[in-house]
């Protein structure tokens, strides 16, 4: 049996609220021609590194799974667990009416959002039961907030925030059940980049 797995998560290309700067989490907004370009090119990144897949997962939202489609020509399952970080009443809102981000947290778990500990959470939870599935090299689109925080969860330590087409490759051991960092991908320079929307 083998005792290593590769798990490469990517977050969705640039959407049109992306290019809005509207704050995007479990409503959706279709890619826009770049961010199919982003998507495209992603994969292309993922051939040169030698990257294949024996499976592949993506959230509901279309952002994603699109993107995933430009990138992997197979099968795949949806998975409701990796949709991005619930916004609440924020969900739509210009990004620059909330600057701060803490407190544009607070306020949003108040209007019935998620904190990032509960984003982690979920989605650590339905990362460790994928990994158990068939397959030694799995691939997930999902989004911004959602595997920024995943990431830094499972690595135990901060990570940079991923951009629009971005991605980590993590290695897991089947036995030990741990993950390690084996690449990245457009990753932007400070974590403190989750402040952009582009969820």
């Amino acid at each position: 049996m083998m005792s290593r797995k590769t798990l490469v998560l990517v977050r969705h290309g640039q959407t049109l609220f992306n290019q809005k700067e509207r704050i995007q989490g479990w409503c959706d907004s279709p890619l826009t021609p770049l961010g199919l370009q982003q998507a495209k090119e992603t994969g292309l990144e993922l051939k040169k590194r030698g990257y294949t897949f024996d499976a592949a997962y993506s959230s509901v939202s279309e952002r994603a799974w699109r993107t995933l489609e430009e990138i992997y020509d197979g099968p795949y399952s949806l998975k409701r667990e990796l949709k991005e970080m619930n916004f609440g009443a924020l969900e739509g809102d210009p990004e620059d009416w909330y600057p701060d981000f803490d407190k544009r947290e607070q306020l949003q778990v108040q209007q019935g959002g998620e904190s990032h500990e509960q984003v982690a959470d979920r989605t650590e939870q339905i990362v460790r039961q994928i990994m158990k599935q068939p397959g030694n090299s799995i691939l997930i689109a999902g989004h911004g907030v959602g595997i920024w925080a995943v990431v830094r969860r499972l690595l135990n330590r901060m990570v940079p925030f991923p951009g629009n087409a971005a991605f980590y490759a993590l290695a897991y051991d089947t036995q030990t059940e741990q993950f390690e960092l084996l690449d990245m991908y457009n990753v932007h320079e400070s974590a403190k980049e989750e402040e952009d929307n582009g969820n």
